[in-house]
């Protein structure tokens, strides 16, 4: 069974897992907001792809932890990759690297 699958099912451990991770990544994400201060984050990843309570999580810990009014100028969105992130992300270092030598 997933993280996920236990998620739903209420695991207490797995929620606990969840949340420790979005607290974590939403600190990441707000230090990424704070220090470069860019207009769109996205977020992906198997998690992230399936989770809505793990993203909110990760949204409002990056809220907690963003400096506001920086925060109020980003947008936190979700990766539209349907589960081919890492085949993408692939294609898109190949693409860099060619265009790169040219």
């Amino acid at each position: 069974m997933t993280i996920h699958e236990l998620s739903l099912m209420g695991d207490e451990r797995a929620i606990c897992a969840i949340n420790r991770a979005a607290e974590y990544l939403g600190l990441a994400v707000a230090n990424l907001i704070n220090t470069f201060n860019p207009q769109l984050i996205v977020l992906g990843g198997d998690l992230i792809d399936v989770n809505d309570y793990y993203l909110n999580g990760t949204i409002e810990n990056a809220k907690k932890y963003a400096l506001p009014d920086l925060y109020e100028s980003c947008t936190i969105k979700r990766a539209d990759t349907k589960g081919d992130a890492i085949i993408k992300g692939a294609t898109v270092l190949v693409l860099d690297n060619l265009f790169d030598n040219i």
